[in-house]
């Protein structure tokens, strides 16, 4: 059976909207965590973070494991979120 790409794309963008409400919390987390490790001078954690950060940053180019089922689209959150 054929998927029905439209409405699979439709469920992705639906969900990277709620994913980028999602990301806020997760950005205040990484902002106490980086001044942390500012103050440790812990370069590594620095570094770990700037990246976590930018992939938040760049939510809309996220690309989605491969869902036959649109709900799976809708219920999927990527670790970097967790």
């Amino acid at each position: 059976m054929e998927q029905d790409t439209h409405n699979l794309e439709k469920f992705r963008s639906q969900r990277i909207e709620q994913l980028k409400e999602l990301r806020h919390n997760k950005f205040k987390y990484l902002d106490v965590e980086f001044f942390k490790a500012l103050e440790t001078n812990d370069i590594e954690k620095i570094k770990s973070i700037s990246e976590q950060k930018e992939l938040l940053r760049n939510i809309d180019k996220y690309k989605f494991p491969n869902f036959e089922d649109a709900r799976a689209i809708l219920d999927h959150i990527p670790d970097f979120l967790m």
